[in-house]
């Protein structure tokens, strides 16, 4: 080992509770500000009253993801700056979202977006299948995102991964499930500020470390890290520029397209021409986050290229290497290791908190309203419980996550099997008139059995790791030089 043992100071666990404290304030400040006005329209949809901005960086934040956070710079530092490619398939999803679906989506006036399927096929059935996809991808999802910052916690604090996950998940589904739409987009704001923050301190203390941005350009050529476009067609190769391209677009249409997380925001916006620029404004925005990415995993490429704390035995995976360079690198300078730990937990609430409320506004108005009839309050009242099972459905999910090779491989694998038929449900209604419902479900039903079939198969089954080589030459503890095929 080549770093003393983790530590975290008091500095650092004050600057944790205060966020986590932060974020159940605004839940709590906005279930009392809206004790008298108790209703599922405001609690789901803000009465339609949203501020186009919040929205926007609301829908920017809750995309990233903790697994985003540690996961892409994780994938830089591995594979090399492919990941780029990724800014064009945002641009792509988000303007296909604001010319084709946004417009329909809005003007329709609906809180749960499978009420769209019911009117376009004259079925319940395609609904319930599109419901029933929708919740299991979200499960399945939350609970791999509650992991990662307990994950990133483990790794620089003596707190052990399942009370990471227990505080983490618990706090996210209090907040939530008090406060509604309002308290989940204003903690999404503040959180994308910490986030943001996470990044630009690990750029900042590596290029201070490694001496300069042409430094670290290099490194990175050095070590073939610098390569933004792969036009290779192997199969094999997950990471060329064709198979980013095709599967970001996907998995961002599906997000923007097709997602209720996402639709219930813009939708919840106080004018079609607010919503229109809270999406596009998504655009720079998501943009510049990856970006942040991309260039943090070049930075911890320039710092650890020659002495990789996975090969000296100090982390286990690449996605510990962003909690990891600020425990190195600023150990010094108390509430940073907590600051960085913060930004990562934003990552995952901003997540949880969207999947949670979009989890309970469909299962309310697409499977309970229909069947019961609660008064008004009766009615909150049940989206909130909704809300906080759903919560704890996913601190369950979290505890299975742990073995899985790649937080961001598994993550994509598992969202793609579900995400991907979900989007077909509503490309085929939208711009083919001619499908019906029969066709659609089977479909999709083909189409998740086949993906997820997939995707379990390369779960229990990895491929060795291809990853660029990366060596312990300038070690103090190490005078030979390893690469990563030869670790593993």
């Amino acid at each position: 080992s080549t770093m003393a043992a983790p530590t975290f100071a008091a500095a650092d666990y004050v600057v944790l509770v205060a966020f986590l404290l932060l974020s159940m304030s605004i839940g709590v400040y906005f279930a009392w500000a809206d004790r008298r006005r108790q209703s599922n329209r405001i609690f789901l949809t803000a009465n339609k009253q949203l501020g186009w901005f919040p929205v926007s960086v609301s829908m920017m934040a809750s995309f990233l993801s903790s697994n985003g956070i540690l996961g892409l710079p994780a994938e830089v530092f591995l594979h090399g700056s492919t990941l780029w490619i990724g800014t064009l398939s945002s641009t792509i999803a988000i303007l296909l979202a604001a010319v084709f679906f946004m417009p329909m989506y809005y003007k329709m006036d609906i809180t749960s977006i499978n009420e769209y399927l019911v009117l376009r096929f004259k079925s319940a059935a395609v609904k319930n299948v599109a419901c029933g996809i929708f919740i299991l991808c979200m499960l399945l999802y939350t609970g791999v995102v509650l992991y990662g910052p307990s994950l990133a916690l483990g790794s620089v604090t003596r707190i052990p991964v399942w009370a990471s996950i227990l505080l983490n998940g618990l706090v996210c589904t209090l907040y939530t499930s008090i406060g509604g739409i309002k308290a989940v987009v204003w903690t999404d704001v503040v959180q994308m500020v910490l986030i943001l923050v996470g990044y630009v301190m690990v750029i900042a203390s590596g290029l201070y470390h490694i001496g300069g941005i042409n430094k670290a350009w290099e490194i990175g050529e050095r070590g073939g890290r610098m390569n933004f476009l792969n036009f290779s067609v192997s199969p094999y190769d997950t990471f060329t520029s064709w198979n980013i391209l095709f599967c970001w677009t996907v998995l961002w249409m599906s997000s923007y397209c097709a997602s209720q997380t996402q639709v219930q925001r813009y939708t919840s916006i106080a004018s079609l021409k607010d919503a229109r620029k809270a999406l596009l404004l998504n655009i720079p925005g998501v943009s510049v986050t990856l970006l942040l990415s991309i260039i943090s995993g070049i930075v911890l490429f320039a710092v650890y290229s020659d002495c990789d704390p996975r090969l000296t035995g100090d982390i286990k995976k690449a996605d510990e290497l962003m909690p990891y360079i600020v425990q190195d690198l600023l150990r010094d300078y108390p509430g940073l290791s907590g600051t960085l730990v913060a930004s990562v937990f934003s990552g995952s609430l901003s997540t949880l908190s969207s999947a949670y409320n979009a989890l309970a506004a469909v299962t309310w108005h697409d499977f309970i309203q229909p069947r019961v009839k609660l008064s008004e309050e009766k009615a909150v009242l049940t989206t909130k419980c909704i809300a906080a099972a759903y919560g704890l459905l996913s601190i369950s999910v979290a505890f299975l996550s742990g073995t899985l090779p790649s937080i961001v491989q598994a993550t994509t694998s598992l969202v793609g099997a579900m995400s991907g038929p979900l989007l077909a449900i509503f490309l085929l209604g939208i711009f083919f008139p001619f499908c019906k419902k029969k066709g659609v479900i089977t479909g999709a039903l083909v189409g998740v059995f086949l993906a997820s079939w997939h995707a379990l198969g390369s779960i229990a089954y990895p491929r060795t790791a291809s990853g660029l080589p990366t060596s312990t030459a300038s070690c103090l503890e190490f005078n030979q030089t390893l690469t990563l095929g030869s670790f593993e």
